[in-house]
Order: C-alpha cells, then sequence, then structure tokens
C-alpha cells in the first residue's frame, strides 16, 4: 500500500458532509471519483489526539483570520493610518467590531493552550522557539486578564470621580464613571500577532502529518486489507491501542 497523504491533497477524493437537522449529529461521506468509499472510524487516544490536533489547526486559522480583519479596520479608522501602540478610539461602533475581532482572536488562541479532554490535545508552551515565547507570553497575558477575566494586570481600568462645581463651592450630585478597555493590542515586539499565529499554526501542522505517519505506519499497516474491509462491512468504530516496542 501507497503511503497515505491528506485527504485534501488526493484530487480524486471528494467530501461530503450531512448535519442532522434534529439531533445534531454529523456525517461524512466520501467519494473516490464519484463513487463512495467504504470508511472505518478509528479511536484510541493516538487517533483522538490526531483528531485534536485539526480542531486546534482550525482555531488558528479562525483566529488569524478575525485579528487580520480586526487590523484591517483599525487601520481603516485611524486618523493617520497608523498603528501607534496607544490610540484612543474613534467611531465607537467601528471599534466595538474591532474589539469583538480581536477577543474572538485571542480566546481562540488561548483555548489552543488549554487543556480539554474532548480534544485529547492541547499546544505546548515548549513547542515554541525562543524568540516566540515573549510574544507568545505577551498575549496569553492580554487573553487571562482581559479576554478571559479581570485579573491583576491593569488592562482594563474603571475610575470613579467626584465632581466640583466651577463656579460654586457645592458638589455636582452625580458620581461619573469613567472605562478604559483596550479595543486591539498591537505587540512591542518586531512580530505581530498575525506572525505568532502563523508560526503555531505551522507547528500544530507539523505534529498533525508526523502522528499521522506513526498511526498509518504503525498502527493501521500492521493489518491486513482484508482486516479493513471487514470492519468496514461491521460498521463500527476500531479502537487502536499504542505501537507494539520493537525488541
Amino acid at each position: 500500500m501507497k503511503n497515505m497523504k491528506s485527504d485534501q491533497s488526493i484530487k480524486q477524493l471528494t467530501k461530503k458532509q450531512f448535519v442532522d437537522p434534529i439531533t445534531g449529529e454529523m456525517n461524512i461521506h466520501y467519494y473516490w471519483k464519484r463513487n463512495k468509499t467504504p470508511k472505518i472510524e478509528i479511536t484510541g487516544k493516538l487517533p483522538n489526539k490526531l483528531s485534536g490536533l485539526t480542531l486546534i489547526k482550525k482555531d488558528l486559522d479562525n483566529a488569524l483570520k478575525w485579528v487580520q480583519q480586526a487590523r484591517k479596520l483599525a487601520s481603516e479608522n485611524s486618523d493617520d493610518g497608523s498603528e501607534k501602540r496607544y490610540k484612543a478610539s474613534g467611531e465607537r461602533e467601528i471599534f466595538d467590531q474591532i474589539k469583538a475581532f480581536f477577543v474572538a482572536s485571542l480566546t481562540f488562541y488561548g483555548k489552543c493552550f488549554t487543556e480539554a479532554n474532548g480534544r485529547g490535545a492541547q499546544v505546548s508552551r515548549s513547542w515554541l522557539s525562543e524568540e516566540y515565547k515573549e510574544l507568545h507570553d505577551y498575549y496569553m497575558n492580554f487573553r487571562h486578564n482581559f479576554a478571559a477575566h479581570s485579573g491583576d494586570s491593569k488592562v482594563e481600568l474603571a475610575k470613579t470621580f467626584v465632581l466640583l462645581h466651577p463656579k460654586k463651592k457645592e458638589l455636582i450630585p452625580v458620581t461619573p464613571t469613567a472605562r478604559i478597555q483596550p479595543d486591539i493590542v498591537f505587540s512591542v515586539n518586531e512580530k505581530s500577532f498575525e506572525e505568532l499565529l502563523i508560526y503555531v499554526s505551522g507547528l500544530v501542522e507539523e505534529k498533525y502529518y508526523k502522528l499521522a505517519m506513526k498511526i498509518v505506519t504503525e498502527l493501521i499497516l500492521v493489518e491486513s486489507t482484508e482486516f479493513w474491509i471487514q470492519k468496514a462491512k461491521q460498521g463500527k468504530p476500531v479502537e487502536l491501542g499504542f505501537p507494539k516496542k520493537r525488541s
């Protein structure tokens, strides 16, 4: 059998996805030159981790699209078109959209580094080279203290004031509160958040293909084609264990 490749790299292979409108259950049909192909779902720690890596890759792709849209809107609505580190926002409705895109991007990035039992996979800071760790920490700090919850770092503030009448010796009967909350954050690092997302996405993709090859060569191809034909007829998932240790 030839080495397996990504399903997107094989032109003859197509797929159709179906979602049950009542239960929400998803089903996928694969076709080889328009002929429906039998399929066998594989489960187990390694296959589940492989599936989890694809979900992480999708999150990073979405995060990149959102922060690019946020940056585009911020640039288009800047007085001078520049990206200064600190700048008061203008049109509130536009900058609410910018904040929504940026927070969504930041949240999904942080999600990739968070343990999730349902995924069986997560990105580790240890995967990153030294040149990206500081930038990663910078944005994770904003994720922890702004996007996820308000923490110790004062990335968002609210200040309440007592006002004195400018011409009378009396108080103005109101206690106004001013809110200071970022819409989008640009790093002081030479590299941007977009570059960080692209870099981490590349790491995940590399991990995916290495693990996929391990599963193919050490768990799938050790069984005969006839074995998989019979499993396809049974229509049940096949749980794969760990590769056998070589003696």
